[in-house]
């Protein structure tokens, strides 16, 4: 499996090339780590979050779900993901 850095993500997100941003936000939510979409995300995004929701991926943290639709939108749904995965 590859793996895109922070780098390259920003030059992606910069060139407006959805179809690689799209693939890009995939790899990063993909794994054991936690993830947070946020309230305005792309309907593709979206759609591949919700064909998620219900896999049993394991979690780095007991009793929370390794993936999280945020209700708030860009920076206030990070926040909301943050507080939700108990960092305050």
């Amino acid at each position: 499996m590859s793996f895109i850095s922070r780098v390259e993500c920003s030059s992606l997100q910069t060139e407006g090339e959805l179809v690689l941003l799209f693939l890009a936000d995939i790899l990063m939510l993909s794994g054991a780590n936690l993830a947070i979409v946020v309230g305005n995300a792309q309907p593709d995004l979206v759609r591949w979050l919700e064909e998620r929701l219900h896999d049993k991926e394991p979690s780095p943290l007991q009793g929370v779900p390794r993936l999280l639709r945020a209700k708030q939108k860009e920076a206030y749904g990070i926040l909301e993901g943050l507080e939700t995965f108990g960092y305050k």
